[in-house]
C-alpha cells in the first residue's frame, strides 16, 4: 500500500475485484462482503470465489496475479528506495504476491526471488526476497484459498524453516500487518520456544502507524520478544533508521572488532568486580 501511493488492493478489495469478473459477480459479493465486510474468513470467501470462477472456466490465482501485476511503484516510494540502496545486505520476506521489491525498489541492484514453485538458488546473488506466499510469476502455486492456506500451515517446507532460520539469525522488523494476523501469529509461535532460551535477545520490532496500548505492548515484549514501535509512519520510522546509522557505525564496528576475538576463544573478555 505505502509503495503504491494507496493503489495496491487490500486483501479485500482484491477479492471482490476478482468477483466481479463472472456472471452475477456482484450478487456474490453483495452475500460474501455485505457493508464491505466478510461474513466469514478471507481465505473461505476466496475458495467460495474459485468454485464460481471454475464454472466459468476462469482461475481465481490467474486473475489475482492479472490484477497484481499492474502494479507500479508511487511517490511515497522514494524514502524505502534510499534506505535500501544505503543498506546492501537487507533480506526481503513478504507474504504479498507482487514484484515490486525486485522491479521497482531494486531495479537498479542484483536480487535474487525465491517463491513456492520455483527451484530454490544456491548461487544467490544480491539481496534475496522470499515470497513465502508465492509469487504472480507462477500463480497456481500461490496461496490463496482455505485449502491453499491448509497446505502450506500443515506441510511445513524450504520456506516455513527458512524464514524461521532468517528471523533467528537477523534483526527483523515486520511491516504492514495487524498483531491479530494469522502469518503473523504464526511467525511468534515459531519464535516462542526460543524465546525460553533467550530471554534477553531484542532482535524482533513490530511497527505500527496506529498507537498501541501499553498493556498490549508489554505482553509482546515479554512472551515473544517482540517490541513494538507505534504512533510511527514508515518514512519517518526509515529516515530515523538511517540518521541513526550514521551516528553509531563506527562505534558498532569497534564493538565487533572488540567482541569478534572473545567470541572465537582468542581473547578473554575483562572480569569487573
Amino acid at each position: 500500500m505505502h509503495l503504491t501511493d494507496l493503489e495496491a488492493p487490500s486483501w479485500l478489495s482484491l477479492l471482490q475485484k476478482c468477483a466481479k469478473k463472472i456472471e452475477h459477480g456482484d450478487e456474490l459479493i453483495d452475500q460474501l462482503f455485505p457493508d464491505n465486510k466478510p461474513v466469514m474468513p478471507l481465505e473461505e470467501c476466496a475458495s467460495i470465489i474459485q468454485v464460481r470462477m471454475q464454472s466459468a472456466g476462469k482461475c481465481l490465482h490467474t486473475e489475482i496475479a492479472k490484477i497484481i501485476r499492474k502494479l507500479k511503484l508511487g511517490k511515497s516510494s522514494e524514502k524505502v528506495k534510499k534506505f535500501v540502496e544505503e543498506f546492501s545486505d537487507l533480506k526481503f520476506i513478504t507474504t504479498n504476491y507482487d514484484d515490486l521489491i525486485e522491479k521497482g525498489l531494486l531495479e537498479d541492484k542484483e536480487s535474487t526471488s525465491y517463491s513456492i514453485g520455483y527451484p530454490v538458488n544456491r548461487q544467490p546473488k544480491g539481496v534475496q526476497v522470499y515470497h513465502v506466499h508465492g509469487s504472480v510469476k507462477h500463480p497456481k502455486k500461490m496461496v490463496v484459498t482455505a485449502d491453499d492456506y491448509f497446505r502450506f500451515i500443515n506441510r511445513p517446507d524450504y520456506f516455513s524453516k527458512k524464514i524461521q532460520t532468517l528471523i533467528e539469525e537477523n534483526t527483523t522488523i515486520i511491516i504492514g500487518y495487524s498483531l491479530g494476523d494469522i502469518n503473523f501469529r504464526a511467525i511468534l509461535n515459531n519464535q516462542r520456544s526460543n524465546r525460553i532460551h533467550d530471554i534477553n535477545r531484542q532482535n524482533l520490532f513490530f511497527l505500527s502507524r496506529s498507537e498501541v496500548d501499553q498493556n498490549v505492548k508489554d505482553y509482546y515484549d515479554r512472551s515473544y520478544g517482540l517490541r513494538v514501535i507505534d504512533n510511527t509512519e514508515i518514512d519517518v520510522f526509515i529516515s530515523n533508521i538511517i540518521n541513526k546509522h550514521r551516528y553509531i557505525k563506527d562505534r558498532v564496528a569497534k564493538s565487533r572488532n572488540l567482541l569478534m576475538p572473545v567470541l572465537e576463544g582468542k581473547k578473554s573478555s575483562p572480569t569487573i568486580i
